[in-house]
């Protein structure tokens, strides 16, 4: 559907997905211009709404994708049109343009018990890796409605501030981090709803999560002043502002007391000198002086996640069986990291890949079949993913010279994973030395040796996820 001040549709009903539907559809997609006049949504979705609610089940929603620089006409009804139907429709929008209304599109995507992305002309490398992370969200049930409701130990206290004030809708795979200055409170009751059905559990604090220091007041104070800038306040777009208006002065004094920059301040530091005072590094304090001065927030129960599961392990002796649950921990973590990828949740996926193959490194040999399928894996993933080329073929490099220099070593059940393994490092680490010789014409080194060849493959190779595409066009 394409709309303006009239909106025209490509199918009245859904078709089912064809090389006929789908080339008809890139066509009109290809012929649609900016010359509709205004932006009327409102009728060209509620059109849609009726035309879903007739066949659609309250467990099943269908998804309406909008693509708009969110200027849109008719606002107010278009929010509370989404409000009734969101169990029916879920509406996923994409904010295109340099002058987005992101307000807007956030707002719609929130009450539609969808999600939002917009799309910077600066960054358009990303914007495939957004589109695919829409799609997924869209085969997911989602939590709406979420908030917090924080429990004080005194009446007379002012009004918690929360960062963000409106929450957005959270799908499978995605986080949502809520900060709030709120004083005498130990507890918060979190609620949602979920297919319509209203779920809520308390949260509380103990004596292991208090502490002192400056970290967390300043993070919170930040996620303030961002969401002040960026966020939404309130659904309402005049309420919005109404509350961003009477919070300026309020973030000007949260600014200067934990020392963030914003648009209405701004720091200078200034060296005081006497008058013919010579300039003497030796004489001020260390890089490490000033560190040690800086207060940091530490609860002895938290660790990086890396490193207290590496710690954990190295801290038991290394019998057969704890060998075996060695590598039943590093396989965890790889499936844990594939799972994480299926749902383009890819920054905790990176965190799994890597202490894999950290704890892998640490506890196993070299040759073993789960360390090079980590090393295989994380270099995949910082390859294709992250677009580290450098550091992937690093990687893939130091496992495979690794795994030679101790070939003789191998055990006879372990030596086909292991030398398959092997071949599949080599031949990905030579392609991506290829590929980078070709991106800046210099000359190719020379690829590593290969490993023996095995007599039959029992190791499955390298797997990678590919989404679902769908069946219907519309």
């Amino acid at each position: 559907v394409r709309f303006g001040s009239v909106y025209e549709e490509l199918f009245v009903t859904s078709r089912r997905k064809a090389k006929d539907t789908v080339s008809a559809a890139q066509a009109f997609i290809q012929e649609s211009r900016a010359s509709m006049g205004g932006t009327e949504v409102f009728h060209p979705l509620q059109s849609l709404q009726l035309s879903f609610s007739r066949k659609s089940q309250s467990l099943v929603p269908c998804n309406v994708f909008l693509m708009s620089d969110g200027h849109l006409a008719e606002e107010q009804s278009l929010l509370l049109s989404l409000k009734h139907s969101s169990r029916q429709v879920r509406v996923f929008t994409f904010g295109v343009g340099s002058t987005v209304n992101r307000h807007l599109m956030r707002s719609v995507a929130n009450i539609g018990a969808g999600a939002c992305e917009l799309f910077d002309d600066k960054a358009k490398s990303k914007w495939e890796r957004k589109v695919r992370t829409q799609l997924a969200k869209s085969g997911q049930p989602v939590l709406t409605s979420v908030s917090v409701h924080w429990r004080q130990t005194n009446d007379d206290m002012p009004d918690p501030v929360q960062a963000p004030q409106q929450i957005v809708s959270l799908f499978n795979g995605s986080r949502q981090v809520v900060y709030g200055f709120v004083p005498h409170c130990t507890m918060a009751e979190l609620c949602a709803e979920i297919c319509g059905t209203k779920i809520s559990t308390m949260v509380s604090t103990s004596e292991l999560s208090m502490t002192k220091g400056k970290v967390l007041h300043r993070l919170a104070a930040r996620a303030v002043i961002r969401d002040w800038e960026e966020g939404s306040l309130h659904a309402d777009a005049i309420k919005h502002e109404v509350m961003k208006s009477e919070r300026k002065n309020y973030i000007i004094d949260l600014s200067k007391q934990h020392s963030i920059v914003t648009q209405f301040t701004s720091f200078v530091a200034v060296e005081k000198r006497q008058k013919d005072e010579k300039y003497d590094a030796s004489a001020g304090p260390s890089i490490d002086e000033l560190v040690s001065r800086e207060d940091v927030d530490i609860l002895s129960y938290m660790g990086w996640q890396q490193e207290s599961c590496i710690k954990s392990r190295q801290t038991q002796p290394l019998g057969v069986k704890d060998k075996e649950n060695d590598a039943d921990v590093v396989q965890a973590l790889l499936v844990s990291a594939q799972e994480r990828m299926q749902y383009y949740a890819e920054d905790e996926a990176r965190d799994l890949y890597s202490c894999a193959y950290s704890l892998a490194r640490s506890l196993l040999p070299s040759t073993h079949p789960l360390r090079l399928k980590s090393a295989l894996d994380y270099s995949g993933y910082l390859k294709e993913v992250a677009e580290e080329s450098d550091q992937a073929i690093d990687i893939a490099k130091n496992a495979f010279d690794d795994a030679i220099s101790e070939l003789d070593t191998l055990s006879e059940e372990s030596y086909k994973d292991s030398t398959l393994t092997m071949q599949l490092l080599r031949d990905a680490m030579t392609s991506w030395q290829e590929s980078e010789v070709v991106a800046s014409g210099t000359s190719s080194p020379p690829p590593p040796p290969p490993p023996p060849t095995p007599t039959s493959p029992a190791l499955s190779q390298h797997s990678c996820y590919l989404p679902c595409t769908p069946k219907h066009v519309m």
